[in-house]
């Protein structure tokens, strides 16, 4: 009687330990890497007070800049599998989201980010456009022009 008393509160120990631990998701640690089409260098245009941002989007890495009338302000690294040790540099994970769009995330910081074309000037040209909800959750949208 108390071997089978034990064996049940083993049983209904390994299966509340099962329960306990997850529903069988794998969870990985490795970041994956920024899709193609949002790789290269991008830019704002200068706003009426002269601030300006730049991109510079790689396979594992993302690099934001922030610029007041021609000179830096501030920058960032956020990278993914490959990690340099620096004060500025933050991890990177990246996810598909809704409508195209791709969430790029490190250190509290989040871009929602989706490639495409606009008609500029009468000419198509390659734009990334990115989402920031403010405090009220009204959607700010911005447009970085593809550089070469």
């Amino acid at each position: 009687m108390k071997k089978v008393r034990l064996l049940l509160v083993a049983i209904a120990m390994v299966m509340g330990f099962a329960i306990f631990v997850g529903n069988g998701e794998t969870v990985s640690a490795k970041s994956k890497t920024i899709p193609v089409s949002l790789r290269g260098k991008w830019s704002t245009h200068k706003d009426k007070k002269g601030n300006s941002e730049y991109l510079k989007i790689s396979k594992s890495a993302f690099y934001n800049a922030t610029y007041h009338k021609g000179k830096k302000t501030s920058y960032f690294w956020y990278r993914g599998s490959k990690s340099v040790a620096s004060t500025h540099t933050f991890p990177l994970v990246s996810e598909k989201e809704r409508s195209g769009y791709w969430g790029i995330s490190g250190a509290g910081a989040y871009w929602d980010l989706k490639a495409t074309k606009i008609k500029y000037k009468g000419h198509k040209v390659k734009v990334l456009k990115r989402v920031l909800y403010g405090v009220a959750g009204y959607p700010n949208r911005y447009s970085y022009y593809y550089k070469k």
